[in-house]
């Protein structure tokens, strides 16, 4: 969802009281050097760019900003950073173009040697949506074109001489330091953002204002609910704690904890907070609060523009489609069903899938000191695992081979002496000295394996590789840990979906008792056929032809010249279970040659009701109606939604056919369910 932060701040000064490596940030931000291979943070970079560098930097960033380190006078920034999030809902290239325009804006792309940085990865407390944020740093020296100056000069101290010419390095800009210019810049930032938006076409946008000011403007609008999320106060930053795992469990129980309240209850936040709470306890349930806080505000804000759209749209309906009838039949419920339960258990066996991977995926306890080992020996890591398993497998051959050599010895002292066995005596001792002979072989590989683990034991006692090991072993716990958290997260999704496919499953029991034609649920259907009426749902009555005889009117729904014949309708006839009786008339000409009905028979009923199966009928003879398919598809969603929700609840049919009806345990809940469509 759209996201807004923007930070502008100078060159900050580290722990020993020195100013931060401008080389050294610059590796960090690119996931260069020795932040190339971090684990966990080199696949969260996905584009870096530099701009404006001098000639002898030769294009190299790096050349740059270690030469700035070098160079510059002690007490002076080398650099400026702007750190801003990027928006989730736009491409990667949609963002590039926005960093570029805020560059352009800012006068950096004109002034100043500059790289930035965008790094995406999943949100640390919402796996649905991304982290994707650029930094951008830039050296405040003021490029002056025609006086290009060598890596020394570059950096030095500004000066004129007594001819009012530039003499040293370039002059440091001012600009940037003000608060007022920050504001300029957060704005700046958040009208290419909106302006991104809307030329995408996307119904988001960002403010930069404080929750303060925009609280006061929604109340002077009237939005109450929506001024309520903005009356807190910003979310703590909470810094390195992001990168502690039992940190971070902390805040995730806590916005569980916060998400589990109770609707009818509020949550007292207050409460939480006494004498011997610490400062970082304080930050996480601020965190947690300010977290929850803004996904309801958003919620809401979506909440509204889906019924402000639904509303447009109903005011974009013309009255035929208002006039609509329609009804929903089990096996209407019953198909809609089959394809819930397909797509419920193929995501079941999605998430069974990612599960069994996760579960694969976590290190026994048994084995997590080997898999550090491994690791802490880096490329060598791989041969030694090598070693071992060969060591292993030739241990285990021995073992058989032993025993293969002490079986045919036996055997053979067992033969010794009978002079009608010789020639099995002689396979025996054969195979004995086979076995003996590849021991010898076994024993000499053995031997060399053992030397070769032997080097790497001898490496691995080193105090240096003892504590490597020790570190990759809490890595090890801590992602065994997340995996099983994941798989936890997984498991119930997992059991979400079995448990709706066999929700499903249990109603489509209960509508196989039913006829598939069983109408289980009708809207606004007339009593009587009226002009306004629509056959099959469709076809106003209206819009037949009607002959009109011995003061009664009939609608022509189908002619046969041949025999004079036609099947019809009859005005203010009664519609029963949503169906009109249909006419066989006889048509002649009376004395007048007029029209004239010589002979009525009952041959027949007709639906006035639009029907999912009828509808498919039509739309393949090229008669399609989108308005009552989607009407009926509506329904029949929201149905199936409410029989599958509500275990209890039972499948009536909504004219009462005693031969097909199954009836409802909570007649309540049922009349409920269709208060407000029945005749």
């Amino acid at each position: 969802m759209a996201h807004y932060y923007f930070e502008n701040k100078p060159q900050p000064i580290g722990k020993s009281g020195k100013r931060i490596s401008s080389s050294l940030h610059h590796d960090y931000i690119c996931r260069e050097q020795q932040y190339a291979g971090i684990r966990g943070r080199d696949e969260d970079l996905v584009y870096k760019a530099s701009g404006n560098l001098p000639a002898w930097a030769k294009g190299d960033a790096n050349t740059f900003w270690a030469a700035c380190e070098a160079n510059k006078p002690a007490n002076y920034r080398a650099y400026r950073e702007f750190k801003f999030s990027l928006q989730e809902e736009l491409s990667l290239e949609d963002n590039i173009a926005m960093v570029k325009t805020l560059i352009e804006r800012s006068g950096i792309g004109a002034n100043h040697a500059y790289t930035f940085a965008i790094h995406d990865k999943a949100a640390a407390f919402d796996p649905e949506h991304r982290n994707i944020h650029c930094h951008l740093m830039f050296n405040e020296k003021i490029i002056e074109p025609g006086r290009p100056l060598a890596a020394d000069a570059y950096f030095a101290k500004y000066a004129i001489n007594k001819y009012g010419e530039p003499t040293g390095g370039y002059k440091t800009s001012r600009e940037f330091i003000s608060k007022q210019k920050t504001y300029e810049l957060r704005t700046m930032w958040a009208d290419i953002c909106n302006a991104k938006f809307a030329e995408r076409g996307i119904k988001a946008s960002v403010d930069e204002r404080t929750l303060a000011a925009q609280k006061d403007e929604l109340l002077a609008l009237g939005r109450t609910d929506e001024a309520e999320y903005f009356d807190r106060e910003p979310a703590p930053h909470l810094g390195s704690a992001y990168r502690n795992p039992k940190t971070m469990e902390k805040i995730r129980e806590k916005i569980e904890q916060l998400e589990s309240c109770p609707e009818d209850e509020s949550y007292n936040f207050d409460a939480e907070l006494t004498e011997n709470t610490d400062a970082q306890s304080e930050k996480i349930l601020a965190f947690a609060k300010d977290y929850l806080l803004r996904k309801l505000g958003k919620a809401i804000q979506i909440e509204r523009e889906r019924l402000f759209n639904e509303m447009q749209s109903e005011k974009a309906e013309d009255k035929e489609q208002e006039e609509l009838s329609y009804a929903v039949t089990a096996g209407d419920l019953t198909e809609r069903l089959t394809t819930l339960i397909t797509e419920a258990e193929e995501k079941e066996n999605a998430f069974w899938a990612e599960y069994k991977e996760l579960k694969n995926s976590i290190i026994k306890d048994d084995y997590i000191k080997l898999n550090a080992t491994y690791a802490a020996l880096g490329d060598e890591g791989d041969i030694y695992r090598s070693l071992r398993l060969d060591y292993s497998a030739i241990k285990k051959e021995i073992d058989l081979t032993q025993k293969e050599r002490d079986t045919a010895q036996a055997r053979a002292e067992n033969l010794r002496g009978d002079i009608s066995s010789i020639s099995e005596w002689q396979a025996e001792k054969e195979t004995y000295n086979t076995a003996k002979n590849k021991l010898l072989t076994l024993f000499a590989k053995r031997a060399e394996l053992g030397k070769k683990i032997a080097v790497f034991k001898h490496k691995l006692s080193s105090e240096e590789m003892s504590a490597l090991i020790a570190e990759y072993t809490e890595e090890i716990k801590d992602t065994n840990k997340e995996a099983a958290q994941k798989a936890k997260d997984v498991y119930r999704k997992y059991k979400f979906r079995k448990d709706q496919a066999e929700r499903y499953a249990d109603v489509l029991r209960d509508l196989s008792k039913l006829n598939t034609n069983t109408v289980i649920f009708a809207s606004k259907i007339p009593p009587a056929l009226q002009p306004y009426t629509k056959i099959l749902g469709t076809t106003p009555v209206s819009s037949l032809d009607k002959i009109t005889a011995n003061k009664e009117t009939y609608y022509i729904l189908q002619k046969n010249d041949k025999d004079n014949t036609a099947l019809a309708v009859k005005l203010n006839d009664d519609i029963v279970k949503g169906k009109a009786a249909v006419y066989t008339l006889t048509i002649s000409k009376d004395t007048e040659n007029k029209t004239a009905i010589s002979d009525v028979k009952l041959t027949g009923k007709i639906s006035t009701y639009a029907q999912n199966s009828t509808l498919k009928k039509q739309a393949a003879k090229g008669q399609a109606y989108p308005s009552a398919v989607s009407a009926v598809n509506r329904k029949i969603t929201e149905i199936a939604s409410k029989l599958t929700e509500d275990k209890n609840m039972r499948i009536e049919a909504y004219w009462q056919d005693e031969r097909a009806a199954v009836r409802d345990k909570l007649q309540e809940a049922e009349q409920k369910m269709t208060q407000g469509w029945s005749l």
